[in-house]
């Protein structure tokens, strides 16, 4: 894409999702250099810049102030970006808004004609006396001092008393030709905050590093600036996208909470036992600490999209368990002893629950080694997934049959009646009607064979056909 202005031109290149950029700047700088001798003898060298995520803001300090306004620029930059710099994670810390000190001369020109003077020699006689020289270097012992001999302006009357040239042995200063005063570089952009004038700081962080990390830091060394600076001036931290993400995960991790006590809740209606329930409900955190492990292992953050796999994984590693403990009850309630149930009952489903746990985890890993944007937005989701779902087998496996050998009862009809009977004989009337009806429609669909068979193609065939229409985003 080029775009080109009055005395600018710039051309972005965008490369596909994957690519090292850095490989492809010395390509692209070779180019340059090939058609340097074709470009205007005025233009200047052009410059290559790499764009990257990093460079983005993380946080904006705005500082507001009344009676020290006019040196908040010197206050901003010695007390605010200095400190702040030097951050663990930060890569920048760049000050904008602020009054920019300067010199101002106005010539005379009537003045500067009168005594046979041009501005060029002022310019000269400018240059010539606001310059640092070297000094050379002492020696002591092991050390070697460099000396400056500065003599840059520091004030208007310093620059006013500046000798431009000698009449009849009477030297010419500036201040006889010129007005010279202190002034403010002009601004073309203005920072306000609440309707009063202020500056503003922009943070970047280091490539790699953690925002909310980073962001935290920054608060705290803010913290400890106030304590330093003069009583007007103020502050404040107006732009944090670390509270972005952490309001985003603060917000998952409620969503996966939820889920959890509702899939405790489903569990403990269809089971209609509660310690079958537990049994199951422990899979999900046990499950949920080894994907952890797993995602520890495979250098991924707590972040949206991490909470959100997780998010889903809740109601994925609890299928494992609850066909385990299913089998282990229907053992136990044909009379075998608790350990016995508990190896025949999981050994006995233990390959169903691999290739249905294998047919599931097959469906996410293609995901992450599909290259491009999808790759970048749906790889650690689909890794995510993944890992809960093996973290599942595990745990339906080893952990399920356990607790099922030390938990699980046989429910005795003869026992005395508690508030769980009511999840019990609720659930029961819920199922039997269900597999009634089942029943049924099953008899129907062994009878009329053709029907269902033809029905079942013509749904195929229509649901092909309909792809074309829905519309894509």
């Amino acid at each position: 894409i080029s775009v080109s202005k009055e005395g600018i031109s710039a051309v972005t290149l965008r490369f596909e999702w994957g690519e090292k950029i850095d490989e492809h700047v010395n390509d692209v700088r070779e180019k340059i250099d090939l058609i340097r001798d074709r470009l205007p003898e005025e233009a200047e060298n052009p410059v290559i810049f790499k764009f990257d995520l990093s460079m983005i803001p993380i946080a904006i300090i705005a500082i507001t102030a009344e009676d020290s306004y006019a040196d908040l620029q010197d206050i901003v930059d010695d007390e605010i970006v200095d400190p702040i710099k030097r951050v663990k994670g930060v890569a920048s810390a760049t000050a904008a808004g602020g009054l920019l000190r300067q010199i101002r001369i106005d010539i005379d020109r009537d003045r500067l004609s009168a005594l046979n003077l041009s501005v060029a020699q002022v310019n000269l006689a400018l240059a010539v006396q606001n310059i640092s020289t070297p000094g050379g270097n002492i020696k002591t012992g092991y050390k070697d001092y460099l000396l400056r001999t500065p003599e840059e302006f520091s004030s208007p009357e310093e620059v006013a008393e500046v000798v431009i040239a000698h009449r009849n042995g009477i030297p010419i200063k500036l201040k006889d030709v010129a007005d010279v005063r202190d002034f403010f570089k002009e601004r073309t952009y203005e920072v306000r905050m609440n309707g009063r004038k202020a500056m503003a700081v922009f943070i970047q962080k280091q490539s790699g590093e953690n925002t909310v990390e980073v962001a935290l830091a920054v608060r705290e060394k803010l913290e400890q600036i106030k304590k330093n600076l003069p009583p007007d001036v103020e502050p404040r931290m107006v732009m944090d996208n670390s509270e972005f993400i952490l309001a985003s995960v603060g917000n998952l991790r409620n969503t996966v909470l939820w889920a959890v006590f509702f899939v405790f809740m489903i569990l403990l209606f269809f089971l209609r036992d509660l310690r079958a329930a537990i049994i199951v409900a422990v899979a999900i955190p046990t499950s949920l600490i080894i994907t952890f492990l797993l995602m520890w292992l495979a250098d991924y953050t707590i972040n949206t999209d991490s909470l959100a796999s997780l998010a889903v994984a809740v109601g994925l590693v609890v299928d494992n368990a609850i066909v385990v403990v299913d089998n282990i009850n229907r053992h136990r309630a044909r009379g075998e002893r608790p350990k016995e149930g508990a190896v025949f009952g999981a050994n006995e489903v233990a390959r169903a629950v691999f290739a249905s746990t294998l047919t599931t985890v097959c469906i996410f890993i293609p995901i992450i080694f599909v290259g491009g944007i999808a790759a970048i937005i749906f790889g650690q989701f689909a890794a995510i997934v993944a890992m809960a779902l093996a973290a599942s087998f595990f745990t339906a496996l080893m952990l399920v049959p356990m607790l099922s050998s030390k938990l699980l009862k046989v429910r005795n009809p003869n026992s005395s009646r508690s508030i769980l009977d009511f999840f019990y004989h609720r659930g029961e009337k819920v199922l039997t009607g269900m597999e009634q009806l089942y029943v049924k429609f099953l008899n129907w669909s062994l009878k009329n064979r053709k029907t269902v068979f033809l029905s079942c193609v013509v749904l195929f065939v229509w649901s092909i056909g309909i792809v074309g229409f829905i519309g894509k985003s």
